[in-house]
């Protein structure tokens, strides 16, 4: 058990990845981009593509002929660079250590926050994106997020409320919304999370958390990863079974 996500409900592991490493995933996703375009790929194929529109047209968002990527679905099944990372030995024993021999895969996505995009998420818990799952999967799933790109408070990292995930209530209802976080309730305190290009952060699915929109000249890019406990879901590809890694099956993915 990594005691600061026990405790504190997030954790960090420094230089996991190496720097080559992180120049193979930021190639890989701008591969993949030029590939896909504006296709509408079904979700389940991989390499599905969500743009930012911050309220106005894509093309008031245009910068040199191109809209604003803000989101890529389950690029693992579309280029072996994510695939590599996702079935790296290193997280998938410590998912097994955390979540035990039989989990699933809920969520596979690259982040993009350029400067000037404006993208920001107001706080918020990952319950509110968990779908097909059963109670008790507050304590049973585990987001990871990958740093391609250093992590600052001025391109946009994410702020912790330290401690949140053992709140007996939940955290505001429904999916927040896409703009700066406001003030958090009386008693509640956020930090700034910061990190380095190949650090890989862990939190539960009960810690609440937001983030602003990057104000620097520099981009942040990040790659994500969550898992369950079998147990507390019906759907999503397996990652583990009996211990072992499985293949990913998108046939398994409940969205089309």
């Amino acid at each position: 058990m990594i005691s600061a996500l026990a405790e504190e409900g997030v954790a960090k592991v420094e230089g996991l990845f190496t720097p080559g490493q992180m120049n193979d995933l930021r190639a890989a996703a701008f591969e993949v981009m030029r590939d896909v375009g504006k296709e509408e790929r079904a979700y389940a194929a991989g390499g599905r593509m969500q743009w930012r529109d911050g309220g106005m047209s894509n093309e008031s968002l245009s910068f040199g002929g191109f809209s604003y990527p803000a989101l890529m679905f389950w690029p693992r099944l579309v280029n072996m660079a994510f695939e590599e990372v996702t079935t790296d030995a290193y997280l998938s024993n410590l998912i097994h250590d955390e979540l035990g021999d039989d989990v699933r895969q809920l969520n596979n996505q690259l982040y993009f926050r350029l400067p000037g995009d404006e993208d920001a998420f107001d706080w918020h818990t990952d319950m509110a994106f968990r779908t097909g799952v059963r109670p008790g999967i507050e304590t049973g799933y585990i987001q990871t997020m990958l740093c391609i790109d250093p992590m600052t408070e001025d391109n946009g990292c994410i702020w912790f409320v330290s401690g949140s995930h053992r709140l007996k209530s939940g955290f505001r209802e429904g999916k927040p919304g896409r703009h700066s976080p406001g003030p958090l309730p009386d008693g509640m305190e956020a930090r700034p999370m910061t990190a380095k290009s190949g650090d890989l952060l862990l939190w539960s699915a009960a810690t609440v958390h937001g983030s602003f929109p990057n104000i620097s000249d520099r981009p942040r890019m990040s790659y994500m990863n969550g898992f369950a406990k079998a147990d507390f879901c019906d759907a999503w590809p397996w990652y583990l079974k009996g211990g072992e890694l499985q293949p990913c099956d998108n046939s398994e993915i409940p969205y089309t």
